[in-house]
């Protein structure tokens, strides 16, 4: 899916576009959403990139999905920043590293 931004009285600020695809192992998927400013917007915001990205597994026979790992990645000019969440849920644990 691809989808234009605009807010208040600008036109378009941003692109986005989202992606839902199947993981190589079975019953597992991976979401992406990535977000980039444009025009003037982007020439303030020095070009923000976002960009999300969750492995996902199957639950119930295919009626519900839940998240194993979680990254985000958000760049700024020559700056990123970057954090990757992963979640034992067995243990119940949410691990989070964020990598500079």
């Amino acid at each position: 899916l691809y989808y234009d931004i605009s807010f208040w009285f600008l036109g378009k600020v941003a692109n986005v576009k989202m992606t839902f695809t199947p993981a190589t192992e079975k019953g597992r998927y991976i979401a992406t959403l990535q977000g980039e400013t444009v025009g003037l917007t982007g020439f303030v915001t020095r070009y923000r990139t976002d960009t999300y990205r969750a492995v996902m597994e199957e639950l119930d026979d295919g009626s519900r999905l839940r998240s194993l790992s979680f990254e985000e990645r958000v760049q700024i000019g020559k700056k990123t920043r970057r954090s990757i969440h992963t979640f034992d849920h067995t243990n119940r644990k949410w691990m989070e590293k964020n990598i500079i």
